[in-house]
């Protein structure tokens, strides 16, 4: 593991740390980065680490991975603390929550590099967007994704895979080749976009206004 990326081990900023240490994936040099909200529980006999493929949601992403064929993924949370209820229950972190923790996700991104950040859900969506002072597109309903180019970096938000095995489930490959062709037409470092196929599967590129970025 990147030694500056294990140090976010360690973070106090706020309280939840008590409930669970922060869970950091290991960072090679990957390519693109998932971002989820919050962690999930670190049970005894699973892997203990964001995203990972023994959990459901892992376990799609793995798939899209697959399908890409690109190497080394980054899986991510914007909080990386376990948020807990009064009842001991999994709840979405508020918003204190989040303002402690996006300075992590802001290092791990400088610092790693990534061509492309893809957002899980509209929860880390609306957040980021709103951080980084950017416009992103509404989720298209069937499943036509669409990369915002901000500098060297696009952002992609996608429906959590979560929503899909609940409410969509009979399409989960078609949600799954549609992320996984669109990753393949990202843009590349020296401006040029990467296909495919000859026919586009994703919606177009938009380049982000520069009122619109984070100044």
């Amino acid at each position: 593991m990147n030694a500056a990326l294990d140090s976010l081990r360690h973070c106090t900023a706020c309280n939840l740390y008590r409930n669970q240490q922060p869970l950091i994936a290991k960072s090679g040099q990957p390519r693109l980065m998932w971002i989820g909200i919050s962690a999930q529980k670190a049970d005894a006999g699973k892997r203990h680490e964001p995203l990972a493929p023994d959990t459901k949601t892992g376990s799609v992403l793995a798939e899209i991975e697959a399908r890409c064929g690109l190497g080394t993924f980054y899986k991510t949370n914007l909080v990386k603390c376990l948020p807990l209820d009064n009842d001991g229950k999994i709840r979405y972190p508020s918003q204190k929550e989040r303002h402690a923790c996006y300075p992590n996700l802001q290092f791990e991104w400088e610092t790693l590099r990534p061509e492309v950040l893809i957002l899980l859900g509209r929860q880390p969506a609306d957040y980021l967007a709103k951080q980084m002072r950017v416009e992103l597109p509404p989720l298209s309903k069937s499943f036509d994704y669409q990369l915002v180019q901000m500098g060297t970096m696009s952002v992609l938000p996608i429906h959590h895979p979560s929503y899909i095995l609940i409410y969509k489930r009979k399409l989960l490959e078609h949600y799954q080749q549609k992320i996984a062709d669109c990753i393949m037409q990202r843009p590349s470092p020296n401006g040029l976009f990467e296909r495919a196929s000859a026919e586009s599967t994703c919606a177009a590129v938009r380049q982000a206004a520069p009122h619109q970025m984070a100044g």
